[in-house]
């Protein structure tokens, strides 16, 4: 680089600080939003209401998540399962919603799964604790008296890998 190109790439850093420097100071931090998905009516409700108290709770004690605002996006699939994928769906119409909380049941993750795992949306079930959701075998070898495994196909359920069209994993239990 030649020192005229040198002195022109100074100057203009020069005046962008000083423009910068000049402009009001903005607090405002970037946004993101945590889907919540929860049998909020219903038989599931008396369950589900303490962990919504408990999501926001967490969240007024721990409003950004390094350097971002934290907003809660609240959906009630009151156990249904085909209402637990339309909220999926919705969340997913909005940029700022990066991951959800939920589902409390293992019907309603069965429906919702696939929809989150074709976006990439990581989900972080509360309460569902259907082996089936994460792995293919329901029962392992070691846990049946007859030493055998037995599959979610041979319990009547779909299995975790089928359940992901995207063949990665974006579903946790805790």
């Amino acid at each position: 680089m030649n020192r005229v190109g040198a002195v022109a790439i100074t100057v203009a850093m020069l005046s962008l600080s000083a423009c910068l420097s000049s402009s009001p100071s903005s607090s405002a931090r970037p946004m993101i939003k945590i889907g919540v998905d929860l049998p909020l009516s219903g038989v599931e409700a008396r369950a589900a209401t303490p962990a919504l108290n408990g999501i926001k709770f967490y969240v007024r004690r721990h409003p950004s998540i390094d350097g971002f605002d934290v907003t809660l996006r609240i959906a009630n699939d009151m156990a249904d399962p085909s209402l637990g994928a339309a909220n999926v769906r919705a969340f997913l119409t909005d940029p700022r919603l990066v991951a959800m909380l939920g589902p409390f049941d293992a019907a309603v993750a069965r429906q919702e799964i696939p929809v989150a795992n074709a976006a990439g949306l990581a989900m972080v079930t509360p309460a569902t604790s259907n082996p089936c959701l994460t792995r293919d075998i329901f029962t392992p070898a070691r846990l049946n008296p007859a030493r055998v495994a037995i599959t979610c196909r041979e319990a009547g359920l779909p299995a975790a890998s089928e359940l992901r069209p995207e063949k990665t994993n974006d579903f946790f239990r805790l």
